[in-house]
């Protein structure tokens, strides 16, 4: 075979692969096979993903600058790395989270209506009335800009991005140095954690029902299928990972808190659970009338029963290993 047959070769089978490539970038954001906690794709016509030159062909008057695309009229701005868009912020007020959050909406109505979500608020000063309120969804980062209590922008992002990098594009005076190296956890650390509410009626219906003593007899707490000993790999990987981390005491580590549980999981050095707490708030006497003196009475094999009791009323049903 000839040189030229074989370059000739050589340069289709690069034109194909390059065709499949292309193929399959397209596919990733086509409106069929786009998932989102957002309406980017039915709103604005593309979706995260996408490539520059397509996202700069859909928005109406685009401005660019290095690696972003802004859109006055669409109240839009998109930003791209590698060529291709990993996070936008927009002030529309028909773009919408979860179908039914958007700008304008009071944050205090969004979280008593989306309890499910693990909402977190960052102010870089408690006296600010301006705040970024974030979450994690289906694997990608929203963040809130909150003015005087109500959302004034929504930033939609790719999960990889680092929460602080968000905030910062929101407001670049918080972009410093210091506030781009910390951590997702450090932030974390030192943000409100707006949607942890605890459920205390359900807890309460739960350890007042007949079927209580049936699960403490399995070695078990209301609802929440996790016996003593239960490995924390398998806790993570049956449950993910835990939002809500609390400092323990005792021989307890770390306290996680789990809402489907609504209880906190308590695990030792070894990643053993060793504690279940949970919380209610039950008048004593009323506990005891039902169930008598379990705290005491109960025997528990290698587990025992605690009852925390603040002013006669009872706070804590607790779960633990002797």
């Amino acid at each position: 075979m000839s040189s030229y047959k074989i370059f000739l070769s050589y340069l289709i089978f690069v034109v194909l692969l390059f065709s499949i490539v292309i193929g399959v970038k397209t596919k990733e954001v086509q409106k069929s096979e786009y998932k989102s906690v957002g309406n980017e794709y039915s709103l604005l016509n593309f979706g995260l993903g996408e490539r520059y030159q397509e996202v700069s062909k859909v928005m109406k008057d685009p401005d660019s600058k290095d690696e972003v695309l802004d859109d006055a009229k669409q109240k839009l701005r998109v930003h791209f790395t590698g060529g291709e868009a990993d996070y936008l912020i927009t002030s529309n007020k028909k773009f919408k989270i979860e179908k039914t959050i958007n700008v304008g909406d009071d944050l205090e109505k969004v979280i008593d209506n989306h309890l499910e979500l693990d909402l977190f608020e960052y102010k870089a000063d408690e006296t600010d009335e301006q705040s970024y309120v974030y979450m994690i969804v289906d694997e990608q980062s929203v963040v809130f800009e909150v003015k005087e209590g109500k959302i004034a922008k929504i930033l939609l992002a790719q999960e990889e991005i680092p929460v602080v990098e968000l905030i910062g594009a929101l407001n670049e005076d918080l972009a410093t140095d210091e506030f781009l190296e910390m951590t997702d956890e450090e932030l974390l650390d030192k943000s409100k954690k707006l949607s942890f509410r605890i459920d205390y009626e359900k807890n309460n219906r739960k350890v007042l029902s007949d079927e209580f003593q049936q699960y403490l007899d399995a070695g078990l707490l209301p609802e929440t299928p996790l016996p003593i000993g239960y490995s924390e790999k398998n806790l993570f990987g049956k449950y993910g990972e835990p939002v809500y981390i609390f400092e323990g005491k005792g021989e307890v580590e770390f306290f996680y808190y789990y809402k489907q549980f609504n209880a906190f999981v308590g695990y030792n050095e070894d990643k053993r659970l060793i504690e279940i707490k949970f919380p209610v708030n039950i008048p004593a006497d009323e506990f005891e009338k039902i169930h008598g003196d379990l705290e005491n009475d109960l025997d528990l094999g290698d587990n025992e029963l605690k009852l925390t009791e603040e002013n006669g009323t009872i706070t804590e049903i607790i779960l633990k290993e002797k």
